[in-house]
C-alpha cells in the first residue's frame, strides 16, 4: 500500500465522500427522471369548448277548450201509493161495505132470510181476503207505475225539444271555442315560423362558425402541446442520458480512487462513515488508520450500550416474570393455608363431639397431624410443579 501524508489522506477521504454523495444524489435524480410524466395534459375538445348548441324550436299546439254538455235532468213524476189506491177506489169501497155487512149484520140477515150464517161468514172472509190481495197488489204495482210514468215523461216532446236545444247551444259554443283555438294556433304557428327562421339563418350558423373557429384554435393548441411534449421528452431523455453518463463516470472515478489509494476498505465506504472520518481527520492530525480505530471503538461503544440496554431490558422482563411467578406461588400457598384452616375447624368439631373417647382421640390427633403435614408437603409440591409448568409455557 502506498504511503500518503495526513493531508493527502484527508483529501482522499474528502474526494471519496464527495463522489459517494454525488453518486447517491444522481441515482435518486435518475430514478425520479425515469418515473416523471409530462406535467401537463391536454383537455378534450368538449372540455375546451363548453358552449352548448342552440335548441331547435318546437312547434307549439294551442289547447282546445272542450265545452261541457250539461243535459237537463228528465222530469220526475210524483206518484205515491195513495195515487195507486185511488185507481181502485170503488172496488175498495165495495169490498169494505161487504165486509162490514157480513160482520155486523150477518146474524140479522141470516134470521130474516132463513139462510145459514156460515154462508155470510164465508162471504165476509172472501171479501176481506180480496181487499188484502188488492192492497198488496197496489203496493207492488205503485213503483212500476211510477217508473213507467217517468219513462213516458222522459220521452215527451217537451223534454226531447229541451235536450235538442241544449245540444244545439253546446255545438254552437264548441264551434266558437274551436274557432278561437284555430286563431290562436295560427298565431303560434306564425311565431314558430319566425323563431325557426331565426334559428336556421342566425343562431345555428353563428354556432357552427364558433365551433369551426374553436376547432381551429384547438388544433393549433394540440399541435403546440404535442411539440412541447416532444421537446420535454427529448430534454428528459438527454438529461437521463447525461445523468447515466455522469453517474457511470463518477462510479468509475470513485472505483479508481479506491483502487489507486487502497487506504479505505469496503467496511468504511458508506457515506456517513466517510463523513465521520473526514470530520475527524480535518479537525485533527489523525491519519486514516487511527481515525478508523476511533470509529471502530465508537461503534463498539454504541453497540455495547445498545447490547447493555437490551440485556437490561431482558433482565427487567425476567424480573417481572419472576415476581409474577412468586406472587402466584404466594397466592397458591395462601389458598392451601385456607384449606388447612378449614380442616382445623372440622377437627375441632370432631374433638368437641368425642371428649369421652380420650385414648381414641389421642391416636386420632396423631393421625390428623401426620395428614396435615403430608397435606402441606403435597400442596407445596403441587404449587412448585404448577410454577415450573407455567414457566416452561
Amino acid at each position: 500500500m502506498a504511503s500518503f501524508t495526513q493531508e493527502k489522506e484527508t483529501e482522499i477521504v474528502r474526494d471519496a465522500m464527495t463522489l459517494t454523495a454525488v453518486i447517491q444524489i444522481e441515482e435518486e435524480e435518475l430514478k425520479k427522471r425515469k418515473l416523471d410524466l409530462y406535467p401537463e395534459t391536454l383537455p378534450g375538445f368538449s372540455s375546451y369548448f363548453t358552449e352548448r348548441p342552440p335548441a331547435r324550436p318546437s312547434r307549439p299546439a294551442a289547447t282546445r277548450t272542450i265545452v261541457k254538455l250539461n243535459i237537463p235532468e228528465p222530469p220526475k213524476v210524483e206518484y205515491t201509493l195513495k195515487d195507486q189506491l185511488k185507481t181502485h177506489k170503488p172496488i175498495y169501497i165495495a169490498l169494505a161495505v161487504v165486509c162490514g155487512l157480513m160482520v155486523f149484520f150477518g146474524g140479522l140477515l141470516s134470521s130474516l132470510l132463513y139462510i145459514p150464517y156460515l154462508l155470510f161468514a164465508y162471504i165476509g172472509l172472501f171479501a176481506s181476503m180480496s181487499l188484502f190481495i188488492l192492497f198488496f197488489r197496489d203496493l207492488l204495482q205503485a213503483p212500476k207505475v211510477k217508473k213507467q210514468l217517468n219513462e213516458e215523461a222522459a220521452r215527451s216532446k217537451e223534454y226531447l225539444d229541451l235536450v235538442e236545444n241544449t245540444k244545439k247551444q253546446n255545438r254552437e259554443m264548441q264551434a266558437k271555442m274551436d274557432e278561437e283555438t284555430e286563431k290562436k294556433q295560427i298565431e303560434l304557428d306564425n311565431e314558430y315560423e319566425s323563431r325557426l327562421h331565426r334559428f336556421e339563418t342566425v343562431l345555428l350558423p353563428e354556432y357552427n362558425k364558433k365551433v369551426k373557429e374553436k376547432k381551429e384554435e384547438y388544433a393549433e393548441l394540440e399541435r403546440e402541446f404535442k411539440e412541447e411534449k416532444r421537446k420535454w421528452e427529448v430534454m428528459t431523455k438527454n438529461k437521463i442520458q447525461c445523468l447515466e453518463e455522469d453517474l457511470e463516470f463518477n462510479r468509475g472515478t470513485l472505483e479508481t480512487l479506491y483502487e489507486s489509494t487502497r487506504i479505505i476498505s469496503l467496511t468504511y465506504r458508506e457515506l456517513w462513515i466517510l463523513q465521520w472520518l473526514y470530520d475527524d481527520m480535518r479537525t485533527s492530525d489523525h491519519d486514516i488508520r487511527y481515525a478508523t480505530e476511533l470509529l471502530d471503538r465508537d461503534r463498539q461503544r454504541i453497540a455495547t450500550e445498545e447490547a447493555g440496554r437490551r440485556v437490561s431490558g431482558a433482565v427487567s422482563a425476567l424480573s417481572d416474570d419472576m415476581k409474577k411467578g412468586f406472587l402466584g406461588i404466594y397466592q397458591q400457598v395462601e389458598e392451601g393455608n385456607l384449606e388447612l384452616a378449614n380442616l382445623r375447624s372440622v377437627l375441632q368439631e370432631i374433638e368437641a363431639n368425642t371428649m369421652e373417647m380420650a385414648g381414641t382421640m389421642y391416636e386420632t390427633q396423631e393421625e390428623v397431624g401426620k395428614a396435615r403435614r403430608h397435606n402441606d408437603v403435597a400442596n407445596l409440591v403441587s404449587i412448585y410443579q404448577r410454577y415450573k409448568y407455567n414457566k416452561r409455557r
